[in-house]
């Protein structure tokens, strides 16, 4: 076999092979297909106002088991050790230490309602805080779809543009045609050339606000502006509409059913709570108190031992009202 067959084969070779991975390098280029579905998906993820609304649940969801904790007893110990030095006293007892500790219980029994209302308000500000975290999942998934269906829009005004000035710039081929032939006048050729310039400039608006569009996509799925997307007019069960009512029915729907109505409804009754925990101040407060203490002094003969032993077991009820 000659040698420039062979280079030639070779060179056939290499261009087969460019060939067959044009495709392979054109779609590992081409931005990744975002669909309408997995748009919500992601904006439910990533949105950071909804981040800071579901924050704002657990929060309360924390204050209700706090209040809830207020209907249980408090226990608390203590204790201490103390060295003295007693100059006045003889030469042996002159130094000296205590230790004490003691135990002590505490139960509300009556405060005036104080504890009851504010655990019902604590409450009622974690239902408002949860309708209002519904209603911003709805405002996340109605900002994504519009935005989506903004740039599918878009997209299509692109694909009509590019028809419309192909169309314009071929009239325009054949009136220049026909008038270096003699059959058309010189103003039907500025005519198209007016026409098809604002075909181009249609193109160029509509492929900006593709681009604007996308961006506002991005932004409501929170993403980074850079990030290269391309959209698909959607067949989704999302975009489904309901079935036509009266203006009555849903008008009844949306004062029992907005999440934002709910909970304003809730604020108000949290409102009223906050009222009851004022008014309980004017009642008194019943506390029942139980407290085991012990000590130790190394002066006293017993020993170490037998002091600790003698508990001394105190119960008191207190009550305290305001003056």
């Amino acid at each position: 076999m000659s040698p420039l067959l062979l280079i030639c084969r070779r060179l056939l070779c290499c261009l087969a092979c460019f060939l067959c991975l044009l495709p392979v390098v054109a779609a590992a280029q081409s931005p990744p297909l975002l669909r309408l579905e997995q748009a919500v998906t992601l904006a439910l993820a990533h949105n950071q106002g909804l981040q800071i609304a579901a924050d704002q649940t657990r929060d309360g969801e924390i204050s209700v088991r706090l209040q809830q904790d207020q209907f249980l007893p408090q226990i608390t110990a203590s204790g201490t050790a103390s060295l003295h030095h007693d100059v006045g006293a003889q030469e042996e007892d002159r130094n000296y230490g205590n230790l004490a500790s003691d135990i002590r219980l505490s139960l509300n029994l009556f405060s005036g309602f104080s504890n009851q209302a504010t655990l019902e308000n604590a409450r009622q500000i974690l239902a408002a805080r949860q309708h209002s975290f519904g209603r911003a999942q709805q405002q996340v998934v109605f900002t994504v779809i519009g935005n989506y269906l903004n740039a599918v829009k878009a997209l299509e005004q692109i694909r009509v543009a590019e028809q419309n000035l192909r169309d314009n710039a071929q009239q325009l081929s054949d009136i220049e045609a026909y008038h270096q032939a003699g059959r058309r006048p010189v103003t039907d050729v500025y005519k198209q050339q007016a026409e098809t310039a604002r075909a181009r400039s249609t193109l160029l608006g509509a492929r900006r606000d593709y681009r604007v569009n996308k961006l506002a996509l991005l932004q409501s799925i929170g993403s980074d502006a850079t990030t290269k997307i391309e959209v698909v007019l959607p067949d989704s069960p999302l975009l489904q509409t309901i079935p036509e009512t009266s203006e009555t029915v849903l008008l009844a729907t949306a004062l029992t059913g907005r999440p934002d109505l709910l909970a304003l409804q809730k604020n108000v009754a949290a409102s009223v709570e906050q009222i009851r925990l004022a008014q309980a101040g004017h009642y008194p407060s019943v506390d029942l108190v139980a407290v085991a203490a012990t000590s130790f002094n190394d002066r006293e003969e017993d020993s170490f031992a037998s002091q600790l032993k003698e508990d001394n077991l105190t119960g008191s009820l207190s009550l305290s009202t305001a003056i």
